[in-house]
């Protein structure tokens, strides 16, 4: 649990940073929320704080003036959740009960004090939040928690104030509701050379690995999920993700006797999978659809290998003289946590 207690002592010893925006990122783009207007905000680690006024973004939260309301918030992928004693699909609750918990563990004494947790649905977000009191140094501090749940990523906020305050509460589920988290913040360009159409690009996420071979880009989560791809072998440990960018010349779907539209395309691909020895797939219904404005399809399926079943995606985009075809693999059942970053894999490629 150590980005809890490590969230716990950067709320309870220090908070600084510099004023910002009203909606401010982390250095590398990542946190996202809307504060109060009027208040300050800026950045500690890879954290965003945030203060009704500058002397609190820059004092010790146990040294906060009357009046004085500063807060921060974490965000991580929902895959660090396993690493945390948590799984990756636990409730925006769970999370909060578990922070709560450390928290009074860093308290002075026994008179701390939380109400029952509240948890509301909103679009594509779960958020549960609760208030205390907590002593710290012989004082007491209010005390607001929310803790979020999105499609990719979980996030805790908290605010810290040296007396009540009756619109905390909703000013801490303004800041939890704005809450967003790009995974993709600064993504990484890779090339490839294909004969008669050109040099096309892809970018991969911050954070992956990825390479050329045999003129196709390939991605992974980490460095064995990126072989497993290169060499075929499936995505089998848990919390791993691969993809590949393959490009498809108008050429070659005609010398197989295909059209040169983005279903033609499609069905090449399903075509070029229902004659492969190696890998076993079964696909299901082919949505249509528009990435950046261009002509796309995708369509999700399973993938077999040695008797192991992983979820996987395939997209088809309208490159021009050609086509773009994205394919991920993931465990079963976990595409969803990845579908965005293929798509934002689709969105990327174009010709140089």
């Amino acid at each position: 649990m150590r980005w809890i207690r490590l969230l716990v002592m950067a709320t309870i010893l220090l908070v600084m940073s510099v004023a910002a925006q009203n909606r401010q990122t982390t250095e590398d783009g990542r946190i996202g929320i809307s504060y109060p207007e009027g208040w300050v905000a800026g950045k500690d680690g890879d954290d965003l704080v945030f203060a009704n006024r500058m002397h609190a973004l820059n004092t010790p939260a146990v040294e906060l003036e009357p009046g004085d309301i500063s807060g921060r918030v974490l965000a991580m992928p929902l895959r660090t959740l396993n690493t945390e004693g948590l799984r990756r699909d636990s409730s925006a609750e769970e999370i909060l009960v578990m922070f709560v918990e450390s928290m009074l563990q860093q308290a002075t004494n026994e008179n701390n004090v939380f109400a029952r947790a509240v948890v509301s649905n909103e679009a594509e977000r779960e958020i549960a939040y609760t208030q205390g009191v907590l002593m710290f140094g012989g004082r007491g501090l209010d005390v607001y928690i929310a803790a979020v749940v999105t499609k990719n990523a979980f996030g805790v906020v908290t605010i810290l104030a040296n007396q009540p305050d009756e619109n905390l509460s909703s000013i801490l589920y303004q800041v939890a509701s704005s809450f967003t988290y790009d995974l993709n913040p600064t993504a990484r360009v890779l090339q490839v050379t294909i004969p008669d159409v050109g040099v096309y690009e892809a970018r991969y996420p911050a954070g992956w690995f990825g390479e050329v071979h045999d003129d196709a880009i390939l991605m992974g989560t980490t460095p064995e999920a990126l072989q497993k791809i290169r060499d075929n072998e499936g995505i089998p440990e848990a919390d791993e993700a691969g993809g590949a960018v393959l490009i498809v010349p108008h050429s070659l779907l005609t010398g197989f006797d295909y059209g040169v539209t983005v279903t033609d395309a499609m069905n090449f691909m399903l075509w070029v999978y229902d004659i492969d020895d190696e890998t076993d797939a079964t696909f299901g219904d082919v949505h249509a659809t528009s990435i950046n404005g261009r002509a796309a399809e995708k369509v999700y399926g399973t993938f077999f290998k040695d008797g192991v079943a992983y979820d996987g995606l395939m997209i088809v985009i309208d490159l021009g003289q050609a086509y773009g075809v994205v394919i991920f693999a993931t465990e079963a059942e976990a595409m969803a946590h990845y579908e965005h970053v293929a798509l934002d894999v689709a969105a990327s490629i174009k010709q140089r």
